[in-house]
């Protein structure tokens, strides 16, 4: 952690709070001193995300320390996620998109999707928007997404002879990005906030909601949400209807960007082939002995070890291991929390005052995204912002029958927004590979607005379905 006065500031209100609290009365019957020095501690480690003065993943790791030392809780329950399917599958899920992005599978796959589409504007941002669509599942770091075709799509918009920072120019990064955080929302190993909602769900849900399933059901949300995102960036960013401006994209431009590739290599092969037949697993390992998602991930990734797809350098370097830890750390604190009794306390103090919110669809669906929208000024990271909201959300909703992965569902949503670019780290790593002296940042404001309004009314035309699909409550 640099010095500075910010830092000293944020240190010095974390360590108040959390000796206020730790030295404080039991604050509910469930609670003695250990659920005390717990609570302190998170309370801490909040204000540290909060202020984001040094790095996640120290604060997790510091987190997990004093809970098991000062706290006492059982190491078992500390690092109760890393017991589990979830942590594997995170593991597989980011080597299988190093191997990808090792062997440039996904760059090869952008340009020969963008072939598919018409050359316009609309036909190149909807190509766009599909290239996101299909690599969504394969890398669940959108850091590595933005760089990986950030820099495809300043070639494309260079083809096309957009001014830098134009609207059209910002309209064809911005017609990737919305993939880019809407479809990790339905592919759970698209993103780490994803993998790690689906982690604090209880056993029984997550055995309900696969990656498959957990799919499927989301599709009421993301139909909308995409179908009138591209409306509006084809409306708002494209050529006025009789203006000239750029030119169509061609096929010869995206032969040229694949000629620089070269034949396809036999890495891309094995990893295109492989990363297929899972999907095709996952979707019917019902009829395939049912073998666990992680499993199926981890054979996978083997057979690229011993096929030379896979070497130790990519596992060691480019494998986001401080994302896996702090992941990990923080799903299991949805067994801390239980295990000292902070959450019945929560839900004791809590729940007789948002019982009302949660009894109607629209007003839960209207207060969360406007709660949410709040808390994420407050917590950019997030991981933290994921794991704060499903370890204070989950129990309230399940306390008023409401379904969690409902709650996810508006969670995956709201931590995809940041209304400056300081707030997303994965949108920074975009948008220096796509280029900064291309697109203009200050457009991020009002695309962000438009994107939470459009959430939200897909979210309330999903919850129409969810109901009638017997989802929304339990």
């Amino acid at each position: 952690m640099k010095i500075t006065k910010k830092s000293i500031i944020v240190s010095v209100i974390a360590l108040a709070a959390f000796l206020a609290i730790s030295f404080a009365p039991p604050f509910g019957e469930t609670m003695n001193g250990d659920s005390m020095r717990v609570l302190g501690v998170l309370v801490g480690c909040i204000i540290m995300w909060a202020g984001n003065v040094v790095h996640e993943c120290a604060v997790v790791l510091l987190m997990s320390a004093l809970m098991a030392g000062i706290g006492h809780v059982p190491v078992e329950t500390v690092f109760s996620a890393f017991n589990g399917s979830i942590l594997w599958v995170l593991i597989a899920a980011f080597v299988l998109g190093a191997a990808m992005k090792r062997c440039g599978l996904l760059r090869r796959v952008a340009l020969l999707l963008l072939k598919v589409f018409p050359k316009n504007f609309a036909g190149t941002s909807v190509g766009l928007m599909v290239v996101g669509t299909v690599i969504a599942p394969f890398l669940p770091s959108k850091n590595s997404k933005g760089a990986i075709v950030g820099a495809v799509v300043r070639s494309v918009n260079d083809a096309m002879g957009y001014t830098p920072k134009s609207k059209q120019s910002n309209g064809l990064f911005l017609a990737f990005w919305t993939a880019t955080m809407v479809i990790p929302i339905m592919a759970v190993s698209g993103s780490t906030s994803t993998v790690a909602s689906r982690g604090f769900l209880s056993e029984e849900l997550q055995a309900k909601y696969t990656i498959i399933s957990w799919a499927l059901y989301a599709l009421p949300f993301i139909i909308p949400m995409m179908i009138l995102m591209a409306i509006f960036v084809i409306l708002y960013y494209g050529p006025k209807k009789g203006q000239h401006v750029g030119n169509d994209l061609t096929n010869e431009f995206l032969d040229a960007q694949l000629a620089e590739l070269g034949p396809w290599s036999r890495d891309e092969k094995i990893v295109g082939i492989l990363s297929v037949l899972v999907i095709l697993y996952w979707v019917f390992k019902e009829n395939l002995g049912n073998i666990p998602d992680y499993a199926s991930c981890l054979l996978v990734l083997s057979i690229f070890w011993f096929t030379g797809c896979l070497d130790a350098k990519t596992f060691r370097c480019d494998v986001s291991w401080e994302n896996i830890i702090f992941i990990g750390s923080c799903i299991s604190l949805g067994t801390i929390l239980p295990y000292v009794g902070i959450t019945d306390w929560i839900v004791e103090v809590v729940s007789p005052y948002t019982n009302m919110a949660f009894s109607n669809p629209v007003l839960t669906i209207v207060i969360l995204v406007i709660m949410m929208f709040v808390v994420r000024f407050l917590l950019l990271s997030e991981g933290s912002f994921i794991s704060i909201m499903c370890a204070l959300l989950y129990p309230l909703a399940t306390t008023a029958g409401v379904n969690p992965w409902v709650i996810a569902i508006i969670m995956n949503l709201m931590v995809s927004e940041f209304f400056f670019p300081y707030q997303s780290s994965a949108f920074l790593s975009g948008y220096y590979s796509f280029g900064d002296d291309a697109f203009d940042s200050k457009a991020t404001s009002f695309y962000w607005v438009v994107f939470t309004i459009i959430g939200t009314i897909s979210l309330l035309i999903a919850s129409m379905v969810w109901q009638m699909m017997g989802i929304w409550w339990l």
